[in-house]
């Protein structure tokens, strides 16, 4: 059935999931929230439509700790992405808690639950997608990326996981989550790691040159 099975042993393993996934979102971006998340699951995109006005889109809300997913068969694979902006909220800014405050620094915030959430596609790993593009030379440039119109000027897969793959460079190079979470807070590449982005792109870009391709 497509209908969400309310069944006592679905839901427990769903909670128990969720609370997974929020714990290691929690561990990476080094908060310890004395609140909870709402994850809100939805039995069908008409439903979705009707009680919150949006029947294919995947969103988060941090400033009320809420997620609202499509639900589908066990694991979600989206809760994970979704929670992260919501405990990324403990360091973001302006009254929804994103990074840039009232003007959005897309990127950052995307590039932020992306690098959190760290899934992989097929065989490879995030940072491998990366290095892959980059070798067929379709990486998407960074500068683009982390300005305004950037990120969605940018075939969508691609630009994902390029701000993910190098934020999670960042966090490994320059200062962990202390770092991560004032570049999310300030927007500054050079506050935040001591180097400007384009610098910190040619670092990247020569780190992915040493990535092996296979596992």
């Amino acid at each position: 059935s497509t209908l969400f099975p309310y069944t006592t042993l679905f839901r427990s393993r769903l909670v128990a999931d969720v609370e997974y996934r929020w714990a290691q979102d929690a561990a990476f971006l080094g908060v310890s929230p004395t609140w909870k998340t709402d994850a809100y699951f939805y039995r069908s995109p008409e439903e979705k439509q009707r009680l919150v006005g949006a029947a294919q889109t995947d969103f988060a809300k941090p400033w009320l700790h809420q997620v609202h997913l499509q639900w589908e068969p066990f694991p979600d694979r989206v809760v994970k992405h979704e929670l992260a902006h919501v405990l990324a909220g403990e360091f973001g800014t302006g009254p929804f808690l994103i990074s840039g405050g009232g003007l959005a620094n897309v990127g950052l915030i995307e590039g932020l639950a992306t690098a959190a959430d760290n899934s992989e596609g097929g065989e490879l790993t995030l940072e491998q997608w990366a290095a892959g593009m980059k070798r067929l030379n379709a990486l998407p440039s960074l500068v683009e990326l982390f300005t305004p119109t950037g990120f969605w000027g940018t075939e969508q897969g691609r630009a994902y996981t390029a701000v993910g793959a190098f934020l999670r460079f960042l966090h490994a190079r320059f200062g962990g989550t202390q770092a991560l979470q004032k570049l999310y807070r300030d927007g500054d590449f050079a506050a935040a790691t001591g180097k400007p982005l384009a610098e910190l792109e040619r670092l990247w870009l020569a780190h992915l040159d040493s990535i092996p391709m296979d596992q």
